[in-house]
């Protein structure tokens, strides 16, 4: 049964914690409140962005989605998810937000100014990984000329010979620039995605779904009493 005064009382704690600059205090307070009223949104809108403060940006849109969630209508859920979403550069999901909250308030100001921002923020990085692309496939081919370049004129036998072969050399030197960047965009990419991802469960057993081919020291101990009895028998 929800114990609504305790957990009002704990919100107002974590409330006056989170403006006072303490973000993990706050967030056990916010936490005894939903434990005390699993319904309370506040406690939840509170709690992620105690969480976001604390960069625990799964928890923190967790808690942005539970207030989704509790109230479909209220904009303040969808506000927050996109604020967390954009802090771990994950635009695309942020622009999704708002626009869902777009659909509860079109006119929204702070959701329009924040859609806006987020629309910015996804062109730069789609143009800063170009970039980042053009620049890899330029290194790549200035390689490929200078390899080439000593290869004709300060090596007395040309280990590359003939126009084709050059030609595939020069190709591959371009790719492997390009290839380079690109590996590194992908893994800034997964690192986004990760730091809106759930934890790994580090209390979970390695083992629990390995064979037991061990024996069980009962089964050992008496297989060995047998034998010896055996022996003596004998």
């Amino acid at each position: 049964m929800a114990d609504k005064n305790r957990a009002r009382t704990a919100f107002t704690r974590g409330k006056s914690n989170l403006e006072k600059g303490r973000p993990l205090q706050a967030m056990l307070s916010f936490t005894e409140a939903v434990k005390c009223d699993e319904e309370h949104y506040d406690s939840y809108l509170w709690r992620a962005d105690a969480f976001l403060q604390l960069e625990y940006h799964y928890l923190a849109r967790d808690d942005a989605q539970k207030c989704i969630d509790l109230k479909p209508s209220a904009i303040e859920g969808y506000i927050k998810k996109g604020e967390i979403e954009y802090k771990a550069e994950a635009f695309k999901e942020a622009r999704e937000t708002y626009e869902k909250a777009l659909d509860v308030d079109s006119e929204n100001a702070e959701v329009l100014a924040a859609l806006n921002k987020t629309n910015r923020a996804e062109r730069g990085q789609m143009f800063r990984e170009r970039g980042l692309h053009m620049k890899g496939i330029g290194v790549g081919a200035v390689v490929g000329v200078l390899f080439l370049v000593i290869n004709e004129f300060f090596v007395e036998t040309q280990p590359v010979q003939g126009i084709i072969m050059k030609g595939i050399i020069f190709a591959a030197c371009t790719y492997l620039g390009y290839a380079a960047t690109k590996l590194y965009t992908d893994l800034l990419e997964q690192q986004r995605k990760l730091m809106l991802e759930p934890p790994k469960d580090i209390q979970s057993d390695p083992f629990a779904n390995l064979p037991n081919t061990i024996p069980t020291p009962s089964n050992s101990s008496s297989s060995q009493s047998t034998s010896n009895s055996n022996v003596r028998k004998r």
